[in-house]
C-alpha cells in the first residue's frame, strides 16, 4: 500500500521546485543483507523475508538558472525505513545491547534504531550545467551525497543500532564536457570520483575513473 503526495511550486521564472512525501507498507518483503565477508574486501549477501516493512519520507527536488548558459539543479531525500515488528520490540523495552564502556546490558532507545539494511537516511546530489549553443559545448558538474547506511547486524540483536553497524557517508564529484562537430560528431570526455573516494563497503567505489568517448549520430549526416 503505497501513499504519495507531490507539489510543484514556480515561484519565480527561473526557479521550479518538486517535492513528494510518501508511504508505503509492505508486507513479506525479501531484503538481501550481508552475512559474511571475503578476503579480497567484498560482502557475501543473502536475503531474507520481513513480515511488515515501513519505508517513508521527503523528496525535494529544485532547479534555478543561474544565467543564460548556467543552470543549477538540487536534490534532496529523507527515508525512514524500519522493520514494523523491530520497532514494537524497542518500543516495548525488548531489544537489549551490551554498552560499550560499562559492559552492561542495555536497553536500545528507539532514536538508535538504523532502519533497514543499505538504506540511507539521508542522500542528495547538486549538478552545475553550462551549455553554449553557438559553439555547441556543454559542462557540467555534479555532487552526489550518501549518508552513512546500515550494514548489518553485528551485536546479535536483531536491529542495527551501534556505530560499527553502520557504513561511513560519502561525497563523489563528476565532471563531463561534451563538444559537437560538424553537427553529427559528439566528443566526450570527463572523470568519475575527482575526489577518488573508495570505500570497503561500497565495491563500486573504484576509485577516480578518467574517460573519453566519440559519438557518432549517422542520421544528421549531411
Amino acid at each position: 500500500m503505497a501513499y504519495n503526495f507531490g507539489l510543484s511550486l514556480s515561484p519565480t521564472n527561473k526557479l521550479k521546485a518538486d517535492i513528494n512525501a510518501f508511504r508505503n507498507r509492505i508486507s513479506n518483503m525479501i531484503n538481501a543483507a550481508p552475512l559474511a565477508l571475503k578476503t579480497n574486501g567484498q560482502n557475501v549477501f543473502s536475503y531474507f523475508n520481513m513480515d511488515e516493512v515501513i519505508t517513508q519520507g521527503v523528496e525535494v527536488k529544485a532547479n534555478y538558472q543561474l544565467v543564460t548558459d548556467i543552470n543549477f539543479s538540487l536534490g534532496y531525500q529523507y527515508l525512514d525505513s524500519r522493520d514494523v515488528e523491530a520497532v514494537e520490540q524497542i518500543r516495548n523495552g525488548e531489544v537489549f545491547r551490551r554498552n560499550a564502556f560499562t559492559n552492561r546490558s542495555e536497553r536500545v532507545p528507539l532514536s538508535d534504531y538504523g532502519g533497514l539494511v543499505n538504506r540511507s537516511r539521508h542522500s542528495g546530489n547538486a549538478k552545475l550545467f553550462y551549455v553554449n549553443s553557438r559553439p555547441e559545448f556543454d559542462l557540467s558538474l555534479r555532487a552526489i551525497y550518501r549518508g552513512k547506511w546500515g550494514l548489518g547486524d553485528a551485536n546479535g540483536n536483531g536491529v542495527i543500532d551501534t556505530e560499527n553497524e553502520f557504513a561511513d557517508g560519502y561525497l563523489l564529484l563528476n565532471l563531463a564536457l561534451n563538444k559537437k562537430i560538424l553537427g553529427w560528431i559528439t566528443l566526450e570526455a570527463g572523470a568519475n570520483n575527482l575526489l577518488a573516494k573508495t570505500l570497503s563497503a561500497e565495491p563500486s567505489l573504484a576509485g577516480r575513473i578518467w574517460y573519453g568517448g566519440i559519438n557518432i549520430n549517422f542520421a544528421d549526416f549531411k
